[in-house]
C-alpha cells in the first residue's frame, strides 16, 4: 500500500511538470544552470530584467506565461532569469554585454554566448528570433565571427543586418548594409530576401528611385501589398511636409512628386493624389480648396491617418488666415467627420477642433454653456484663462453689454482667442457660489481666472467696447492685474503711487479691503497732501473713509482748512453724506443693526455742521427712528407730519415702505400718503 501511494505521488509530480503552462524558469544560479544544461544537453535561455522595466513585465506576464511559450521553450532550454540589479544579477550584469532591458541570451553549456535578443514582442515573432539563435549558422555569435573572417555570403550578411537592427545596433547595421549594397547585382536587388535593405530607404534615396524604375518586377517578386504600403508611406512624408511650407521650392517639389506618381501604378495611388492636391492647396494657403477637398473626403471611406493628414492646416494656420464663412464651413466639416469615425479618441478630438472653429465663426463673444467647475476644467485643459460675466436679469448695463458690446466682431475675435468665456446670473443658485466666492457687490462684474483657477483680475461696469477691452488688457498685464496688485501689497509695498492705483481698483469693486488700503495711503501723506485736491478722491470718499474712521475724523477736525482747498459746499456735502448714509440705509431697509441712540448722535453731529437744510435732515432721522420702532401706524404718522416740499421724493418712493406685515388699512393709508405727495 505504501509503494502504491509513493508511485501515485511520483506520477502526479511527473505529469504536473509537463502540464505546467508557460516557461518554467528554474531557481538556479548561473553555474547550476550550466551544469544542468550540460547534463541534459540543452542550451540556456537567460532572461535579464529589472523590477522597473515595463517591457520586462510585459514579457513575463503576457508572453512567457502562455501555454504556447512553455510548449516551445521547456523542451529546448534550461530557462533562468535574473534581476540585474539584485543578488547574482549584479555580477552577471558586468559579465554580459547588456545595453537595454529586457535582454535575453541563448548560452551554451560552457557559458559562452551563442545568441542575443534585445527587447521583447509578441510570442510568434519572439520565437522566430529565438529560432535564429538556436541554429548555430543563423546565430549572432556565428555571424559575427564569419563576418570578421570575411566569409559571409550576401544572404548571411542580410541575416546579420536583420539581427543587428532587431538588437538596436544600428551603427553596425548601417556599416554592413553599405558593404552589402556594393555587392548586390540587379538580380539580387529585386529578390525578396534582399528587400529589407531597400525597404529601409526613404523618398529621395537612390534605392527609392530604383523601386519606381522596377516596380512591376518588385511587385511580382515581393508582393503588391508590400510595395503598396512602402510607396504610400514614402511618398506621404514629403507630401505631408509640403502642407506647412509655401514658395516656389515647395511648388517644384509637389510637381516632381506628381510626375513620379504619373509613371507608376499601385493600389494607394489615388489616395496619394488626393493628398497631393490637398498639400498643393495648403502650400498656396487656399482655404476654399482645402474645405472643398475635405468635403470630398468626408463622403468617402477614410482612416485615422487620413484624418490626421487633413487636420494639420486646420490646426496650424487656418484660424489666422480664414474668414467667418470659412470657419463656419470648417466647423461643420469637422463635426461631420466626427459623426462618421468609429474611433472614440478621434471623435473627441474632431469635436474639440470643430468647437474651436465654431467659436472663430461666431459674431461677438462666444459664451460656453458650462457649469463653473466644467468651465474651470476646460480652461485648465486648454491652458486658457477663464472670463466670467457676472450679471443679473434686472441690471440695465448688464443687458446693454450682452445685447450690444459683446456682439461686436473685433471684440469677440480678441476675447474668443484669449479666453474660455462663460456668464452666470448671480441671483440663481449656480451664480450665488461665484457671488460669495469673489465678493461681487455690483453689476456687471467681470472676473478673469488663470488656467489653474486662481483669481487674476476683477473689474466692474459697462461702457463702450474700447473701455471694456482696456480693462480686460489691464487684467492680462502682470503690472496692472488685480492679482499682481494683491501680491505686491501683501509683500509690503506701500509706495503712494502704487497704493493710489491699488485703491482705485478696490474702490471700483466695492471691496471691503479698500478701507484698509485707503488708511495705508492716508498715513503716507504729509499735511499738505492730505488737504489737497489731488487726494480728495481719498479724503472725500465716504465709502473708503467712513465717518468714524481715522480719515473721516480728520476731515471733520480740519473742516475749515478743507474749505480753503476744496470748497465749503463740497466739504459739507461729504460730511453730511457720511452721516446720512446710515440713515438712508435704514430707510431703504438695508440696515437693522443700529439703535435710536445712534440716530440721536447722528442728529447732533449734523446739527453741529450748521447746514441750511438742517430741518430736512432731522426729519429724515425722525422717520428712520420711526422705521426702527416697527410700529407701522407710528411710522406713517411721522412721515405725514415731517414731510415737506424740500424732501427728495425719490427717497420716499424708494423706501422699504410699510412692508408685507401691514394691514390692508395701513397699506391704504401709506398709498394715500404717496399719492398726496406726488400731486404736490
Amino acid at each position: 500500500m505504501k509503494n502504491f501511494i509513493l508511485f501515485t505521488c511520483l506520477l502526479f509530480l511527473y505529469t504536473s511538470s509537463f502540464c505546467q503552462e508557460g516557461i518554467h524558469f528554474e531557481p538556479l544560479t548561473f553555474e547550476q544552470a550550466k551544469a544542468k544544461a550540460k547534463a541534459e544537453k540543452k542550451l540556456i535561455f537567460m532572461d535579464c530584467y529589472t523590477s522597473w522595466c515595463g517591457p520586462c513585465k510585459y514579457m513575463t506576464e503576457q508572453v512567457f506565461a502562455r501555454k504556447e511559450a512553455g510548449t516551445y521553450f521547456n523542451p529546448r532550454f534550461i530557462s533562468v532569469k535574473f534581476d540585474m540589479e539584485k543578488g547574482e544579477g549584479k555580477i552577471l550584469a558586468k559579465r554580459f554585454p547588456i545595453s537595454a532591458y529586457p535582454t535575453f541570451f541563448i548560452i551554451r553549456p560552457d557559458g559562452s554566448i551563442q545568441h542575443t535578443i534585445v527587447g521583447g514582442g509578441p510570442l510568434d515573432i519572439f520565437i522566430d528570433r529565438v529560432e535564429k539563435g538556436v541554429h548555430v549558422k543563423t546565430s549572432l555569435d556565428y555571424l559575427q565571427k564569419q563576418y570578421k573572417k570575411g566569409k559571409l555570403s550576401k544572404k548571411q550578411m542580410m541575416e546579420y543586418i536583420t539581427i543587428l537592427n532587431q538588437n538596436q545596433n544600428y551603427e553596425k547595421s548601417k556599416q554592413i548594409s553599405q558593404e552589402l549594397e556594393t555587392r548586390l547585382t540587379y538580380k539580387d536587388r529585386v529578390k525578396k530576401e534582399f528587400w529589407p535593405l531597400i525597404e529601409s530607404k526613404n523618398y529621395g534615396d537612390p534605392e527609392f528611385q530604383f523601386v519606381l524604375n522596377h516596380l512591376s518586377v518588385l511587385q511580382k517578386n515581393i508582393g503588391e501589398e508590400t510595395l503598396d504600403h512602402y510607396l504610400q508611406s514614402r511618398f506621404l512624408v514629403p507630401i505631408s511636409q509640403c502642407r506647412t511650407k509655401q514658395g516656389e521650392a515647395t511648388q517644384q517639389q509637389l510637381e516632381k512628386i506628381r510626375q513620379e506618381l504619373s509613371l507608376v501604378e499601385f493600389k494607394s495611388k489615388e489616395n496619394l493624389i488626393n493628398k497631393l492636391l490637398f498639400a498643393e492647396a495648403c502650400a498656396q494657403e487656399n482655404i476654399d480648396s482645402i474645405i472643398t477637398l475635405t468635403q470630398k473626403m468626408s463622403i468617402q471611406p477614410f482612416s485615422n491617418d487620413d484624418l490626421w493628414f487633413i487636420l494639420s492646416p486646420y490646426l496650424n494656420w487656418m484660424d489666422k488666415k480664414g474668414n467667418k464663412k470659412q470657419f463656419y464651413e470648417a466647423a461643420n466639416l469637422l463635426d461631420s467627420l466626427a459623426l462618421k469615425t468609429q474611433d472614440k479618441n478621434m471623435k473627441t478630438k474632431l469635436s474639440h477642433y470643430a468647437e474651436s472653429f465654431k467659436i472663430l465663426a461666431y459674431q461677438g463673444i462666444f459664451f460656453h454653456d458650462l457649469s463653473f467647475d466644467e468651465a474651470k476644467q476646460k480652461a485648465q485643459k486648454e491652458n486658457k484663462m477663464l472670463f466670467i460675466d457676472c450679471y443679473t436679469r434686472w441690471c440695465g448695463p448688464c443687458m446693454y453689454m450682452t445685447n450690444t458690446i459683446f456682439k461686436e466682431e473685433a471684440l469677440g475675435d480678441f476675447m474668443n482667442k484669449q479666453f474660455i468665456c462663460v456668464k452666470y446670473d448671480l441671483e440663481t443658485e449656480k451664480g450665488s457660489i461665484i457671488q460669495k466666492q469673489y465678493n461681487v457687490q455690483v453689476y456687471p462684474t467681470f472676473i478673469i481666472l488663470n488656467p489653474d483657477g486662481s483669481l487674476r483680475h476683477q473689474f466692474v461696469g459697462g461702457g463702450n467696447s474700447s473701455k471694456f477691452l482696456q480693462k480686460v488688457k489691464d487684467g492680462l498685464d502682470d503690472r496692472q492685474s488685480l492679482s499682481a496688485l494683491n501680491h505686491k501689497y501683501n509683500n509690503g509695498c506701500r509706495d503712494k503711487e502704487f497704493l493710489t492705483l491699488y485703491l482705485n481698483k478696490l474702490t471700483e469693486l466695492y471691496s471691503p479691503q479698500a478701507i484698509q488700503v485707503a488708511l495705508d495711503l492716508f498715513q503716507q501723506l504729509n499735511e499738505e497732501e492730505k488737504l489737497s485736491k489731488n487726494y480728495w478722491f481719498l479724503t472725500g470718499n465716504i465709502d473708503i473713509a467712513p465717518k468714524d474712521s481715522e480719515i473721516g475724523k480728520y476731515v471733520l477736525e480740519n473742516r475749515a482748512k478743507f474749505f480753503q482747498t476744496i470748497g465749503e459746499e463740497e466739504v459739507n456735502n461729504r460730511l453730511l453724506n457720511s452721516y446720512m448714509k446710515e440713515v438712508m440705509m435704514i430707510l431703504y431697509g438695508k440696515m437693522i443693526q443700529t439703535s435710536p441712540e445712534n440716530l440721536d448722535k447722528i442728529s447732533r453731529q449734523i446739527t453741529a455742521l450748521h447746514l441750511k437744510n438742517n430741518q430736512v435732515y432731522q426729519a429724515y432721522i425722525k422717520i428712520a427712528k420711526a422705521k426702527l420702532s416697527n410700529d407701522i401706524d407710528h411710522f406713517i404718522s411721522v412721515c405725514e407730519k415731517e414731510y415737506s416740499k424740500e424732501f427728495n421724493k425719490k427717497v420716499l418712493y424708494n423706501m422699504e415702505g410699510v412692508g408685507n406685515n401691514a394691514t390692508s388699512a395701513q397699506k391704504k393709508r401709506w398709498n394715500d400718503f404717496l399719492k398726496k405727495i406726488s400731486s404736490k
